[in-house]
């Protein structure tokens, strides 16, 4: 008799082994705020070893939402379940080191819900990618031509991602894109680019607009395989007005590209008469839900304008000049549309702006839309809630990216100070924290 007890005191000490085993990740892998070898894809290959598979995890960037089915599409693992979406998710404890030096960084989420990010630093192009929702993240190796700088993302219609770089040195800058076909996992020069010479003779310099370009998907833009991003060059031609901005399309998914508008003009909507060349260096294209393009541009004196195209920035209308709204220290904006893959997560007007404010140590700030920034227009209020990510950043001037995961949460890349050094930090916040708890994602209402 007490031989069979102590049989069965034996077995039910092995299975409480096995219930109480946690998830643990597998041995190998590249978590963000770990330092990378730098020799190639980490933590079990591009098949993601452990970050692919669902499971619970605790700490910093995690949640327990992975395989929850919205429609066709499954949230990868660490998404927020719905209880998670219901509290707060702060960015000031959801964030990791991912780049151990400053730049300019890119951020995007690819139509499968991976993360790719880059950042250019000293003439050299880094890209990460990420399948679980940002924490853990894997070297992805691409051969950039050197030096390059602004790294910037769109994604295709077609599931393919587009890179794009800019060259510069020796009196030549082009910019050149790179494919990738899986998700960021490995990357193929394209042939097409786009070639200062095909911009203006004069030019002196030129740079693409960081962060991301656009995918157009929406009114008369649907299922046309549009692309679009926003180009800055300047020129020796004029005295006062030397820097201009530009659009860039693409017809087919980005094999190839044309030149929209060159020198970008309009008319001034409350005063009825041309406005003529203006001088614009920093800008970001954004579509709204009809379909229309916007273009939010800064310019010397610290100036904001916005302006909106309905046919597909060939022509445009200068909807807030100047003094109208100031941009009130805020510089380096990158905009994107509150959706996944083309589908609205709360509302089909929804959009998001994240920018670096400057004064003092420096901030970070993103600002939330429910009417499209209330299509550039200067009367009613564009922005429903803004709120800051970052504090005391260490730095003068820093330049933010932005993207949306398929849970509805919201990632950055920021640069920042820490410990002495330049970094880029990934953050990650939701909705719920982002308005106060005024507004949250519910999945019940959205189906991929």
């Amino acid at each position: 008799m007490k031989t069979a007890k102590k049989v069965l005191l034996i077995i039910l000490s092995i299975l409480m082994v096995f219930t109480c085993k946690r998830y643990t990740e597998p041995e190998g892998s590249n978590t963000a705020n770990e330092q990378d070898n730098g020799t190639g894809i980490v933590g079990g290959g591009d098949n993601g070893g452990g970050g692919s598979t669902i499971g619970d995890e605790t700490g910093p960037l995690t949640g327990s939402g992975g395989g929850i089915s919205l429609g066709s599409f499954t949230l990868p693992k660490n998404s927020l379940s719905q209880e998670e979406q219901n509290k707060d998710y702060d960015p000031s404890y959801n964030h990791a080191v991912l780049f151990a030096n400053g730049g300019i960084p890119a951020l995007t989420t690819t139509s499968k819900g991976a993360l790719v990010a880059a950042v250019g630093y000293e003439g050299n192009i880094q890209v990460k990618k990420s399948l679980d929702s940002g924490k853990t993240w894997f070297i992805s190796q691409v051969a950039t031509e050197t030096p390059s700088r602004n790294p910037f993302f769109i994604n295709c219609h077609n599931g393919d991602v587009l890179l794009g770089v800019t060259t510069y040195g020796a009196g030549f800058t082009n910019t050149i894109f790179y494919r990738s076909t899986d998700d960021g996992g490995s990357w193929t020069k394209q042939e097409s680019l786009v070639k200062v010479s095909d911009i203006d003779s004069k030019v002196t310099s030129n740079f693409v607009i960081y962060g991301q370009g656009v995918t157009l998907r929406h009114g008369a833009n649907a299922g046309q395989n549009k692309l679009l991003f926003p180009y800055s060059y300047s020129t020796n031609t004029y005295i006062d007005q030397t820097q201009w901005t530009m659009t860039i399309n693409s017809s087919d998914d980005g094999k190839k590209w044309d030149i929209i508008s060159n020198r970008i003009k309009g008319n001034l909507v409350t005063q009825g008469n041309p406005f003529g060349d203006f001088s614009a260096y920093e800008n970001k294209i954004y579509e709204t839900y009809e379909g229309n393009i916007l273009l939010n541009l800064r310019t010397p004196g610290n100036l904001m304008y916005w302006a909106h195209s309905t046919n597909y920035g060939k022509d445009w209308i200068i909807t807030t000049i100047k003094t109208e709204e100031r941009a009130d220290n805020d510089i380096h904006a990158d905009m994107v549309r509150y959706e996944f893959n083309g589908k609205p997560i709360k509302g089909s007007k929804y959009g998001l702006m994240a920018y670096y404010r400057t004064g003092g140590n420096g901030e970070y700030k993103v600002r939330l839309t429910d009417n499209d920034f209330n299509n550039g227009d200067k009367s009613g209020s564009k922005y429903k809630k803004t709120e800051i990510i970052v504090t005391d950043t260490g730095i003068t001037n820093g330049y933010p990216a932005i993207t949306v995961l398929p849970d509805g949460t919201i990632g950055t890349l920021t640069e920042e100070i820490k410990d002495g050094s330049a970094n880029i930090i990934f953050r990650r916040f939701n909705l719920y924290w982002l308005t106060y708890g005024s507004e949250k994602v519910d999945y019940s209402t959205i189906a991929y």
